[in-house]
């Protein structure tokens, strides 16, 4: 179709029509999971001919983070079909520039459709198109309740309609709140077509014409009758307490016989301000009666973890959001260190870190303080960290120390065992989630690989990661607890918590604790406890 007749069509499209029966480009899949529908509709079912958005281009997001451009074909006027490959939870994503037009006296505006589907459990981690695209629609809750999620630029748009075709085929509008998510929740199972708009005021110009804005169009099909039924009320293993409040991201470890946390994030996942983020510290007796202990705390932070010797607990970077409610992202890291000491409860300042750094890690082992992979956010720039850094607890006045490491990750996890440092998962400087494992041996200052992680939806994402009983242990996101196998060549499912990212696992005595984390879009504050049998 030429670009004036395809003008001409949308024109009437706009002007004519939408008012009353809104066209939209939405994917769906079809029966057997091994193909999807493209169409220009009002729904999900084929209507007007698709060659006026041939200019769509589609790709697919596997749940391990790697993505694959997809082919359209035409069987019918009405609609395209893509073939689907591999299993589990996989996203449809793509982009239909449809062309540059104008009605009345409105602003010349180019309009952009960003069509997406979920195939598998719309409520998976890996769901998240994580910045490919300027709008997205999220499904945040579970099976037995379904809101929708709204996020433009990376961050969530308040005060926005968004249109829920509901199972039934009945149409619901409804508002998003603060957090960019669509109030109340819907209960019918089934599928869920979605839409709304975001309009932003960008010059440029697009097949030789000029336009003064850009309206971006999501769509979001999914359906409730593929998520697995998990709510906070129905854990796997038991709720032995609760954490002071609820957060990811934030820093644990077990000392004297102590549960000690720090930190995290505390509001609903993507929504980042200078309150979101907690500067608390607290400590609770893991034999004990589940009560919290207040201690001295200090700046809010995410993106740490903490680390602990018979004397101290050791606080290394982390982030925090500059910005104020409502006002663009501001993510800043920061280089500041500092130690607990267990016997006066004070917190001591330790030297500085080379740079700032924030989603790492922190291992003592022996005399030394490691602090492996994460990266530099300031504000809209970033950098990935490219080197070990150590610290002598003998003589901490020297300074940290930097040493190459053979990766550059953020998001994982790292712990001390056998007498090395094994560093778990994370997401790689390309985007893609990891599974890797790397070791690093400071007799004779190398590295090597380990296991890999099992194939997994998101598996390799902000692990909890700890030693328990001479044996390595991670908490992944879909909830297994894994153990390296005896030959250390190998991971072995050795129990269940709720699926989670951004938690921690903490060994308490003959029990596992894995603590918080992000689960569909919430903080949890549970604290589970698990019984791992001997091999």
């Amino acid at each position: 179709m030429r670009l004036g007749m395809m003008a001409t069509t949308v024109a009437l499209l706009m002007g004519l029509v939408l008012p009353l029966h809104a066209h939209f480009v939405f994917v769906s899949l079809q029966p057997g999971g091994k193909e999807a529908r493209v169409v220009m509709s009002e729904d999900v079912k084929p209507d007007l001919d698709v060659k006026m958005i041939a200019s769509t281009k589609l790709q697919l997001l596997r749940a391990d983070g790697t993505v694959q451009a997809l082919d359209m074909t035409q069987p019918e006027k009405n609609f395209f079909a893509v073939a689907l490959s591999g299993q589990g939870d996989r996203v449809v994503f793509g982009k239909t520039p449809f062309g540059v037009m104008q009605r009345g006296e409105s602003k010349p505006h180019l309009l952009v459709y960003y069509p997406k589907m979920v195939a598998g459990n719309p409520f998976a981690p890996s769901t998240s198109l994580s910045g490919r695209a300027p709008v997205e629609l999220l499904a945040v809750g579970d099976a037995s309740g379904i809101r929708f999620k709204l996020m433009a630029n990376g961050r969530p748009l308040p005060d926005s309609e968004v249109v829920v075709l509901l199972p039934d085929g009945s149409e619901s509008k409804v508002k998003t709140d603060a957090q960019g998510e669509t109030e109340g929740e819907f209960r019918e199972p089934g599928q869920y077509a979605v839409w709304a708009r975001y309009w932003e005021d960008v010059k440029g110009e697009h097949d030789g014409k000029s336009y003064e804005q850009i309206r971006h169009y999501a769509t979001l099909v999914v359906d409730t009758k593929t998520a697995p039924m998990v709510t906070e009320n129905a854990a796997p293993a038991p709720v032995v307490a609760r954490m002071p409040v609820a957060a990811a991201s934030f820093g644990a470890v077990a000392a004297n016989g102590w549960l000690y946390v720090y930190g995290g994030h505390t509001a609903p996942t993507h929504v980042y301000h200078k309150e979101s983020v907690s500067g608390g510290f607290h400590r609770m007796r893991m034999q004990g009666d589940a009560q919290w202990e207040a201690l001295p705390g200090g700046p809010g932070l995410q993106g740490l973890n903490l680390a602990a010797d018979a004397t101290s607990i050791y606080r290394v970077g982390g982030m925090f959001p500059a910005n104020d409610k409502g006002k663009p992202v501001d993510h800043q890291s920061v280089a500041d260190a500092a130690r607990f000491d267990l016997k006066s409860g004070e917190w001591k300042t330790l030297p500085s870190l080379p740079q700032p750094l924030s989603s790492h890690d922190t291992v003592v082992l022996g005399d030394t303080l490691y602090l492996v992979g994460g990266w530099r956010l300031m504000g809209k720039e970033e950098s990935w960290s490219e080197q070990m850094l150590t610290l002598d607890l003998r003589n901490p006045e020297a300074g940290w120390q930097m040493h190459p490491q053979p990766f550059q990750r953020r998001a994982l996890m790292a712990a001390a065992f056998q007498g090395k440092i094994w560093v778990v998962g994370g997401i790689a400087k390309n985007g893609k989630v990891s599974r890797s494992v790397d070791i690093y041996d400071p007799a004779t200052k190398s590295w090597s690989n380990g296991p890999e992680l099992p194939e997994g939806q998101f598996l390799g994402f902000s692990p909890a990661v700890g030693v328990h009983q001479g044996a390595l242990l991670a908490a992944v996101a879909d909830g297994s607890v894994l153990r390296l196998t005896a030959s250390g060549d190998g991971w072995e499912t050795v129990g269940e918590v709720l699926p989670r990212v951004a938690h921690r696992l903490v060994s308490s005595g003959d029990k596992v604790l894995v603590l918080g984390g992000a689960n569909k879009g919430k903080n949890l504050d549970v604290v589970e406890a698990i019984t791992v049998a001997a091999r």
